[in-house]
């Protein structure tokens, strides 16, 4: 072949995994007098990816690959990688063409961000395909270098190729600057990644937290003792003979009947509803939501929403009408559970009239042994039950300010902006246990800065104390 032709060579390879290997071989192509073509010397353009690939190895003389430890860049409509296709498609193209592969020794000893993880099969069985071709295999640059000069001189003696053909003696000086122009390109594409790796992290990082804790854990004091809870009621076998005059054995079968359909489960509902309701006005902790920005720059406009699970309920501590509202809602669920009889007792309804009847015979002062008689134990917890929540509808709460905040178990902060490395907290909420369990509080932040919101849990546990 006339020395006086070069010829254009197109290297195909992956691209971040072997920048050093890649360059090594465009100085080696140059110094043999050649030139190299590549990806790096591609500009901006309409056609696709592809097309223009092909383009670039229809218009070289040789196809070179340099094939590492990774597959590469996966083509959605075939599946296989851009380095493959190349592969393939200078073969139906007929093109002289040799291929470098990493040993296997070094191979082994790539670090993580050059050894394929996601299609290490793909890799393999393209590896395998390389290896059954034309190959030489380098554990360093100049191997690579070494292949490309062997390699260029065996294609020149079995192939008649056109190449390019010296103009004038200036073509030397032009080969250099194209290596100048390489290594100006390389210095750019690096610079670039900076840039765009510096413009992506400035951006803020809003942290929330709840009580300042990753878990937080709200103890409930509520047990058996508590005297709103209430029990099963025995049925009247007999009326007393001094009571018959008060309660007729008609009405006795009605009251046990009545009783005998109150279930089990019915009267624990009930006890949930009045544990909720003694809960509500007992056990409020306070709740404080800590809101920092981490980032490096300020955060704009933003928007908080903190949803929390059913058992626990939120309250804006300055907003009483929210709770009494809670109260009514639980009071009027209370009603339907058990029948009105549950709240009598007609031994004690006919004992009060028979002491009635008795103390309008007797001397007045004779009554103070009566006043000693203690109060029904039913009647004394709905009379007492009925003070917790008088006492609580009457409880000021401080001033109604911020009363929008909370709706449907939902917090909801708006801030026009927080600086970075600064913080805010919002200490004007409660939280009531309404009973044991882990559940998770759902999160959700949005911001001018950030493109999509961002969507978090947080994990909380209420426990009974014993």
């Amino acid at each position: 072949m006339d020395n006086r032709k070069k010829l254009q060579i197109f290297i195909s390879s992956t691209y971040k995994d072997l920048l050093d290997e890649r360059q090594s071989a465009v100085e080696a192509i140059l110094k043999a007098g050649h030139i190299p073509a590549g990806m790096e010397l591609f500009t901006a353009s309409n056609q696709s990816q592809w097309e223009i690939i092909k383009r670039w190895i229809d218009e070289s003389d040789v196809y070179m690959l340099i094939l590492g430890g990774r597959y590469g860049s996966i083509d959605k409509e075939t599946g296989k990688s851009y380095t493959h296709l190349e592969y393939e498609y200078a073969q139906s193209k007929n093109k002289p063409l040799f291929a470098v592969v990493i040993d296997d020794s070094k191979l082994e000893n790539l670090p993580v961000n050059r050894t394929e993880k996601d299609n290490p099969d793909k890799l393999l069985s393209f590896r395998n395909k390389v290896l059954s071709y034309m190959c030489r295999f380098f554990t360093d640059t100049k191997d690579i270098k070494l292949a490309i000069h062997e390699s260029l001189g065996q294609i020149n003696q079995d192939y008649e190729l056109t190449g390019w053909i010296r103009g004038n003696n200036k073509n030397s000086e032009i080969a250099d600057e194209i290596v100048l122009l390489n290594d100006e390109i390389r210095a750019l594409r690096k610079e670039n990644e900076t840039l765009k790796k510096s413009q992506q992290e400035r951006k803020p990082k809003l942290k929330l937290s709840i009580n300042n804790t990753d878990n937080p854990t709200f103890n409930s004091d509520l047990d058996e003792s508590i005297d709103i809870l209430f029990k099963e009621k025995p049925l009247i076998d007999s009326i007393p003979n001094h009571l018959k005059k008060y309660i007729s054995e008609r009405e006795k079968d009605s009251y046990n009947r009545s009783l005998s359909s109150i279930t089990k489960e019915s009267i624990e509902e009930y006890n949930s509803i009045q544990a909720n309701i003694y809960e509500l006005m007992t056990l409020r902790h306070p709740l404080n939501i800590n809101l920092l920005n981490d980032g490096n720059i300020k955060a704009n406009n933003i928007h908080i929403y903190i949803t929390f699970p059913d058992i626990v309920s939120i309250a804006d501590k300055t907003d009483k009408d929210l709770i009494n509202d809670n109260l009514d809602k639980l009071n009027n669920e209370s009603k339907d559970v058990l029948p009105k009889s549950y709240f009598h007792d007609l031994i004690e309804e006919a004992q009060n009239k028979y002491d009635e009847d008795i103390t309008a015979h007797i001397k007045p002062n004779a009554l103070s042994f009566l006043n000693r008689i203690p109060l029904n134990s039913h009647e004394d917890l709905i009379l007492r039950d009925n003070r917790y929540i008088n006492n609580l509808k009457a409880m000021s709460l401080g001033n109604n300010i911020n009363s929008n905040m909370v709706k449907d178990n939902t917090i909801s902060i708006t801030k026009s902006e927080l600086l970075h490395n600064l913080n805010a907290n919002y200490d004007n909420y409660v939280l009531i246990p309404l009973r044991s369990g882990n559940a998770d509080v759902t999160v959700k932040i949005i911001c001018e800065e950030y493109l999509e919101p961002e969507i978090f849990q947080i994990s909380i546990s209420v426990k009974t104390i014993a």
